[in-house]
């Protein structure tokens, strides 16, 4: 779709607000609330003359006046990626697949400045991944590689004081598709899709507490059954 709407929750209701640039749609895209009335838009899938395309342009929509402004393009296009929002106020762009394979890539926005790559990468290119923000730093864990095919265990960190991605080492799943969720100084990983032991491709119902200050995993109880595209909320602490 091409069509932006916006939910007001005292009337239960929807309006139609405006139209995707260029009344172009697109499916899969990334939107990341940057303050009260900016989002920025990147990635998704379009069909252009019945075939598919992966646009690398990204743009910023601005709830107070209904408008977008274009912000450049990234090095691809791109679906299947994470976008985090940096607690100063920049948004990290990790990973992805344009179409073609996944990506290793790494870029950070800025309202004011735009949009920078950096020079360090994640240690496997991969999309369908998981970045969490947690005490100032984001970990980035798992996804798939395409042609590869390939999942991933490795564990990355973005530090904003450095402007770097680091390995921090692997864990006992590789996989994708997975919740990944913070409480105090650990990460908890449930679930995803991986290779199963009999050699297909499946979900898991294995679920590891990482350790932020040790820098260590640890096994916990299962989920009740295999599932991916899990979602988990953190509860208190």
């Amino acid at each position: 779709s091409n069509k932006v709407f916006q939910y007001d929750i005292p009337t239960d209701s929807w309006t139609l607000l405006t139209n995707l640039p260029n009344s172009q749609g697109r499916e899969q895209m990334r939107s990341t609330l940057i303050n009260d009335s900016t989002v920025l838009l990147t990635g998704g899938i379009s069909s252009v003359a019945s075939a598919l395309t992966h646009p690398a342009s990204t743009y910023v929509y601005h709830t107070n006046s209904n408008t977008f402004t274009f912000t450049g393009n990234l090095p691809n296009g791109m679906i299947n990626h994470t976008s985090t929002l940096l607690p100063n106020g920049e948004v990290l762009i990790t990973g992805g697949f344009d179409g073609n394979a996944a990506l290793e890539d790494v870029h950070v926005f800025n309202l004011q400045s735009g949009w920078r790559t950096l020079s360090s990468f994640l240690s496997l290119a991969v999309s369908a991944h998981r970045a969490l923000l947690i005490n100032g730093k984001v970990y980035i864990y798992g996804g798939f590689n395409i042609p590869l095919f390939q999942f991933s265990n490795h564990l990355d960190v973005y530090d904003p004081v450095d402007d770097t991605i680091m390995p921090l080492g692997t864990g006992p799943l590789a996989c994708s598709q997975f919740a990944m969720v913070s409480f105090n100084s650990s990460i908890l990983i449930a679930g995803g899709n991986t290779l199963l032991p009999n050699s297909s491709f499946g979900a898991t119902d294995e679920a590891y507490r990482y350790d932020i200050n040790s820098n260590t995993f640890s096994v916990l109880p299962g989920l009740p059954a295999p599932r991916s595209g899990t979602e988990l909320a953190g509860i208190g602490s």
